[in-house]
Formats: structure tokens, C-alpha cells, sequence
């Protein structure tokens, strides 16, 4: 192009410039330089005439610089420094390039997943929407994942994918985004742990429930109250101090668990001594006598007589209530101890319609209270003397473990030992 100069026609009222060899309308405009338009469809479609405005401006002929304007929608961009005004309408029309460039069509952008083991922010990646209206180079867009600013509830993800029109942009995003996803990495990381180190509380409190429901605690009250205090604690919310709180619970926990532990050793020593014990006839579980005393018929009892010639009470009965008749049951009959039973059908003849059993005898034989007390009850039951079949004069025991009462043979036996020994 050849330096433009502009004619003006002075006689008349409308001044024109020739400019790329076409003829524009100079605009007058007080406080404003002179101006000549171009229109819309000349600036937006190809062959895009703009690009060929002379960078050294438009004058008038007195040299007073034009503007040119350029009309773009309803946007116009203008300016009397040509350079500037072709770096505003190139940026405008790839910016258009830019905003027509679809959402369906743009790459995916793969965002952190935070439940992998070691979630990662991607490297930007680039597409092409568009050409340069000046260059006719390749316009790229700069994708990147980018943290959100803000999150309504928990649920709602971290991060969302971005596009952007310059690279510097989108690096400044992806610097964001990494900081970000290791901020929420340490916030995992301690989640994680503090819900490790609370489960492990609660582990701690279910054995606490379990060693409280355990009887074997039941002699060391100390120790159960130690247990019951940290089972109704509050945990603490801070990821130390609960773990001091479950380091000293494991501590009590262990004591208990020894005491149980010992508790059960000793259990089972003592089942085992039990077992041989009713093996050898030293001890007898389970004793159990009908009882019914004040009838004519039907009549029935039972005693345990310890060492030292006293009753002991029985453990369990099934007599109701107001009632005397039922049956007594003694859960455990000991080495020293002496077990009879007696069942009558008839008051008016004792001897000859009862049984005397002698179920279970001492270990080392019985002693002068326990055959005293076996006289007051053949004495209290209307029986002969040595209905049980225990020889009072020399501690002999001769049982009559039988279903039918003593004879008179055998009774004159026993006063017969008896007698002789008296000589």
C-alpha cells in the first residue's frame, strides 16, 4: 500500500478519506479525533479487510490522526494506533472462536480419585478450538482439573474440570489443584487414622463388656470398678489422646484378663479335683431328699451333718410357698460331711415301713458329733437306735442302703456289738 493521504473535499460539509482503496465518512465529534467506521461484516468474515490497515495510521492532511473504528455486533473496538486496534479485533474474534466452542466436543479432563491409593492432579492437556484471524495458526485451549471454591455439602466432589483460553492460566490452576489434593490427602490421612484409632477404642469398650459379664471378676471389685469407669468415659476427640486413653484401657483390660485367666486355671483345677473326688465317692453332687413331715403317710427327709455334728441347710427346695411338703436338694456334699435319707409310708409302724439310707459317709470316718446328731434323728423320727446302720459304740459303719427297713437280725447285731463291747 502507498502512504495514505486524505483529500478532503472542503466544500462540502461531509469530509471523506480513501482508505484500502474504498472511501469512508469522517465523523466529527467534539473532544473526539476524527473517526472512519468499519462496518460489521467487513471486520468479522474473510478476507477480514482490517488486516491491511497501514500500521502507521490514517492523517488527515494536516497530519492530525484518524480513528478507525471497527463494528462488531454490537461491540466496536477502535483506536488511532493501528497495531493496537488489529491486537484488539484478533483477540476479539478468536475470543468468539472460543465462546462457539461446544462443551460435547471439548476432551474429558480424568479427575483425582481420592479413594486410590495414591490419587494424582493430571498434567494440563491442550486442543485446538479455532485459527488466528491474522496468524491462521492453530488456536489451543489449556484443560486442567481445577479445586472448586466451594462445596454445599460432603458429598459434592472436590475438584471440577476447566478449560482455558491461555496456558499461563491454566497452569496457575493446576498449581491451585496440587495443593489443594495434597491438602486433602493430609486430611484423609488423618480421617483414616483417627477412625482406625476410634475403632480400636471401641474394640477396647466391647472387651470391657465382656470381661464385666465375666463372674470371675467378681472378687476383685477394685479391678470391676476400674472396668466400669472407662466403659461409661467419654472418648476423647483429639487422635493423641485417644490413643493414651486406649493405651492405658489395654493395660486394665490385661490385668483383668490375668485375673480371669488365673480364675479359670483354678476353675478347672478344682472341676478336675470334683471329678475325682465323686469318682471316688470322697464328695456327692447333686443330693436330693423328699420332705414331708407332718403326715401319717407319705412321710420323708433328709439331712447333711458336718464335722462338727451341725445340720447344714439345704441349697434349693421346690416347696411352695405356705407349704412344708416338697423335695430339698443340697448341691454338694463335701469330704467330712454325712448324707442320710428317710422315707416312711406309714407312721404307725416306722421301722418296718421306711427306708434309712446312708448316701454318703465321711472321708476318715465320722466323727462323735455327727454320730450324736444321727441319734437325735433316729430319736426325733420315732426309728430304732442304729436304724442307719452305723455302729455308735466303736464308729463303724455298716450303711443299709436298701428299699426295705432293718430286720430285727440285723438290729440285734448291732446291740449285740454293743453289749459286748460294754463288757
Amino acid at each position: 500500500l502507498t502512504p495514505i493521504i486524505l483529500r478532503t473535499n472542503l466544500t462540502k460539509k461531509r469530509a471523506h478519506a480513501n482508505v484500502l482503496d474504498r472511501q469512508f465518512v469522517i465523523s466529527y465529534r467534539s473532544d473526539y479525533p476524527p473517526s472512519i467506521t468499519l462496518e460489521s461484516g467487513e471486520v468479522t468474515t474473510s478476507p477480514y479487510i482490517w488486516r491491511n490497515l497501514p500500521d502507521e495510521g490514517v492523517k488527515l492532511p494536516g497530519g492530525r490522526p484518524v480513528q478507525v473504528a471497527c463494528a462488531m455486533g454490537w461491540d466496536i473496538l477502535s483506536d488511532t494506533n493501528i497495531p493496537q486496534l488489529k491486537e484488539k479485533v484478533r483477540n476479539h474474534l478468536n475470543r468468539e472462536q472460543w465462546n462457539k466452542w461446544a462443551e460435547n466436543v471439548r476432551p474429558a479432563i480424568v479427575l483425582p480419585d481420592l479413594g486410590a491409593e495414591s490419587p494424582a492432579v493430571p498434567e494440563i492437556i491442550t486442543a485446538q478450538y479455532g485459527l488466528c484471524v491474522i496468524e491462521g495458526t492453530p488456536l489451543l485451549a489449556y484443560g486442567t482439573v481445577v479445586a472448586k471454591g466451594y462445596r454445599y455439602y460432603s458429598s459434592d466432589p472436590y475438584f471440577e474440570s476447566k478449560w482455558y483460553q491461555y496456558e499461563a492460566e491454566a497452569q496457575t490452576a493446576n498449581a491451585r489443584a496440587v495443593a489443594k489434593l495434597e491438602e486433602i490427602r493430609a486430611e484423609l490421612r488423618e480421617k483414616r487414622e483417627r477412625e482406625a484409632v476410634q475403632a480400636a477404642a471401641q474394640q477396647a469398650k466391647e472387651k470391657i463388656d465382656t470381661l464385666l459379664h465375666n463372674s470371675e471378676l467378681d472378687q476383685t471389685l477394685p479391678l470391676r470398678d476400674k472396668l466400669s469407669e472407662r466403659r461409661n468415659q467419654y472418648l476423647p476427640a483429639a487422635v493423641a489422646e485417644l490413643q493414651q486413653w486406649i493405651a492405658d484401657t489395654e493395660a486394665i483390660i490385661a490385668e483383668a484378663e490375668a485375673v480371669v485367666a488365673e480364675s479359670s486355671r483354678q476353675k478347672a483345677a478344682e472341676e478336675a479335683d470334683t471329678s475325682r473326688a465323686v469318682a471316688a465317692g470322697e464328695i456327692l453332687l447333686g443330693f436330693e431328699a423328699w420332705h414331708r413331715r407332718g403326715g401319717m403317710t407319705s412321710n420323708g427327709d433328709g439331712w447333711v451333718i458336718k464335722a462338727d455334728g451341725t445340720l447344714r441347710q439345704r441349697d434349693t427346695d421346690d416347696v411352695h410357698r405356705h407349704k412344708s411338703d416338697g423335695n430339698y436338694r443340697w448341691n454338694r456334699i463335701e469330704r467330712n460331711e454325712l448324707a442320710l435319707r428317710w422315707a416312711c409310708s406309714s407312721r404307725r409302724d416306722v421301722a418296718g415301713n421306711s427306708t434309712f439310707e446312708t448316701v454318703k459317709l465321711p472321708v476318715g470316718g465320722l466323727t462323735n458329733e455327727q454320730l450324736a446328731t444321727v441319734r437325735q434323728i433316729e430319736e426325733e423320727i420315732e426309728a430304732p437306735q442304729g436304724a442307719f446302720g452305723l455302729d455308735l459304740a466303736e464308729k463303724k459303719v455298716e450303711p443299709i442302703l436298701r428299699d426295705s427297713p432293718p430286720s430285727l437280725n440285723d438290729l440285734a447285731a448291732v446291740w449285740g456289738a454293743r453289749l459286748k463291747n460294754n463288757k
